[in-house]
């Protein structure tokens, strides 16, 4: 049941893989180390459902039954830490975020070596942290150190190398280098397409691709790139800060680029990604404080 449970997450289908990981936890005793493990899988899907605090019950759980079960010391330690990061920074818990987060590149180093994949992982969550809190030197730091790591353990062409090189391309569209973002982009984009063509991790592509064009003023491109994110986003359980981020990017696209029918569909994306920023959690305050200003402004 873990292994059919795993197998339903990797495919995006959260419903059936929570439901066969459940199945898998009531046949073990509750210390084993395997149900520890499936409690760790229950975590990794609430929390790529979005649903954060049921998320950070499970990962919480699971780091102190490691410690108890595994030492300090142990690699899992840092797999629990990092989990517990993810849920943090999306909950907008930045200074714990970024604590689990060294936490887990400390020891990740110390354990498993400096260019371990696992310690690229860490660079990558901790320069995607600096990115959302205004690190820019920091994040770039970490988040080519990730990309480095990846091409060095797994070859060019992986299908992982597309996560840093999305998380590249959007702190390029922050510094306002627009082009530099959708070489970024466009790489982790063809990297996924060929890889896992039907993951939802393609929307985080598309949308890298579609803000660096509106960055551009190239709407026709924005467009094209940010509604096919919002049908992958659309179709699949996930976050609502995502799904929000793309229905406000496709709004503007739409505005700048399209007809008066358009424009009626852009403000209804805009409004309807505005309501979800704000349910989004602390995170997403940011974004729902700028769809509410694109909303309110006169045109």
């Amino acid at each position: 049941a873990h292994t059919r449970a795993s197998i339903w997450s990797a495919k995006g289908e959260h419903e059936p893989a929570l439901r066969e990981a459940q199945r898998a936890i009531a046949l073990l005793p509750g210390d084993d180390l395997e149900a520890v493990d499936i409690r760790n899988t229950i975590g990794m899907i609430h929390s790529a459902r979005g649903n954060y605090a049921e998320a950070e019950k499970a990962h919480r759980d699971v780091l102190a039954r490691r410690r108890v079960s595994l030492g300090e010391g142990h690699p899992k330690i840092a797999d629990s830490l990092d989990n517990l990061g993810v849920v943090r920074f999306h909950q907008g818990a930045y200074a714990e975020a970024r604590k689990a987060y060294e936490q887990a590149l400390a020891l990740r180093v110390a354990v498993l070596g400096a260019g371990h994949r696992d310690v690229g992982t860490s660079h990558n969550n901790l320069g995607g942290l600096l990115m959302d809190t205004g690190d820019v030197k920091g994040a770039a730091e970490h988040l080519e150190a990730a990309l480095r790591i990846y091409e060095s353990r797994l070859g060019p062409d992986h299908g992982n190398l597309a996560i840093p090189l999305s998380n590249l391309g959007e702190l390029a569209t922050r510094r306002g280098d627009f082009s530099e973002a959708i070489r970024y982009c466009n790489r982790a984009l063809a990297l996924d397409e060929a890889t896992a063509p039907d993951d939802p991790q393609l929307a985080y592509d598309l949308v890298c691709v579609g803000e660096a064009h509106l960055g551009l003023g190239s709407f026709a491109a924005a467009r094209t790139a940010l509604e096919r994110a919002l049908q992958i986003r659309e179709a699949s359980e996930g976050d609502a800060g995502e799904l929000a981020r793309t229905r406000f990017g496709l709004a503007r696209a739409l505005w700048r680029d399209g007809s008066a029918t358009d424009r009626t569909r852009a403000q209804t994306l805009a409004t309807a990604a505005r309501d979800g920023f704000a349910k989004a959690g602390d995170g997403w305050r940011a974004r729902h404080a700028e769809a509410t200003a694109w909303l309110a402004a006169p045109r």
